[in-house]
């Protein structure tokens, strides 16, 4: 039957799965996510007090580098 271009009912089912758009846009999606939190890290690096990303500002002024 797949001669004439008729499927058998479940024959999809046989094989295996396929990425398709969605995961490649995830996939996608990660990974420029990692490259913003490492442009971020770095850009809270020269911000931060002492280049402590996770160190907090006191209670003064905050004096940004130029």
């Amino acid at each position: 039957m797949s001669q004439y271009g008729m499927q058998m009912p479940g024959g999809r089912s046989s094989r295996g799965p396929s990425l398709g758009l969605i995961d490649g846009l995830l996939a996608l999606s990660i990974i420029a996510m990692g490259f913003a939190i490492f442009f971020m890290y770095q850009a809270a690096e020269q911000v931060s007090p002492g280049g402590k990303v996770w160190e907090t500002h006191g209670d003064g002024p905050i004096v940004l580098p130029e």
